[in-house]
């Protein structure tokens, strides 16, 4: 059984990540409410998908903690995290292409449980049951998101937007607390921008899900999201809900440049 997640679902203190003489990360802090949406921007290589990656164990940073809940991650190995309620999506959905749609989704499920090399050569009757309950839960998932009838079919056939759910209900497959959410937007036309905007908070609320999104469309982001970072050049310059983010002049500058910062009204600097 993984850990139950605690107030904050995500707390990073004075995190640093450097590669040679690079710094990635510099002393960033970011805590995530559980049960709430936090967003996470920031220019071109200010370090976002650094961050997850360190989250998940991908990198491992110099300096500084990150905790799930009351778990310290920094003791775990990158597979061991599942177990604890992390589950991630990508950019690109990272799907087995050659695989069904079903298979994609089965190894999200297949994370629930403690796998048995001997059970499940020998095909006992605990392996049979358990691999049982991974194909009802993951044909659960492919009906939740209306993926049934596409089943049997490759990865490497559909379009990006449906590319993009099988990554979602393959992460959801895992039974998670926390989603980290690598641009689940990106490459998709308005209209399934919308319907991704939709599925992801019907999701939260129906599973209670802590979700932290990188994205670079600011219409979902700040539609979406309680709370949102900021990153450039590694370091966060601001935190806050969407509207106050909006009129940052720091992140004005940081995506604008200063010069239009300089046109915020005083009260907000």
């Amino acid at each position: 059984m993984r850990e139950t997640l605690m107030a904050d679902a995500l707390t990073i203190r004075d995190l640093s990540l450097s590669f040679g003489g690079i710094v990635a990360l510099d002393q960033v802090n970011l805590s995530l409410e559980a049960g709430s949406i936090g967003g996470l921007i920031g220019p071109n290589g200010a370090g976002k998908t650094s961050l997850l990656n360190c989250i998940c164990r991908f990198y491992h940073p110099q300096q500084g903690t990150i905790r799930l809940g009351d778990l310290d991650v920094s003791r775990r190995a990158p597979h061991q995290l599942a177990l604890h309620g992390l589950a991630r999506t990508f950019q690109h959905t990272e799907l087995f292409r050659a695989m069904t749609v079903l298979d994609n989704v089965l190894v999200g499920a297949h994370t629930r449980g403690r796998p048995s090399v001997v059970g499940d050569a020998l095909r006992l009757p605990a392996a049979r049951r358990a691999a049982a309950a991974q194909l009802t839960q993951a044909r659960a998932m492919l009906d939740r998101f209306d993926l049934t009838a596409l089943a049997e079919t490759r990865a490497s056939a559909l379009p990006l937007g449906l590319q993009k759910r099988v990554g979602l209900a393959r992460a959801l497959a895992s039974g998670p607390s926390l989603i980290l959410l690598d641009e689940p937007a990106a490459g998709l036309n308005p209209s399934e921008k919308r319907q991704m905007a939709g599925l992801l908070k019907r999701l939260q609320v129906e599973f209670d899900l802590t979700l932290l999104l990188i994205d670079h469309d600011m219409d979902l982001v700040m539609s979406l999201c309680d709370q949102v970072t900021v990153l450039d050049f590694g370091r966060r310059i601001a935190f806050g809900p969407p509207h106050a983010i909006q009129r940052d002049p720091r992140v004005v500058a940081a995506y604008l440049g200063a010069q239009y910062a300089s046109a915020l009204v005083p009260e907000v600097q």
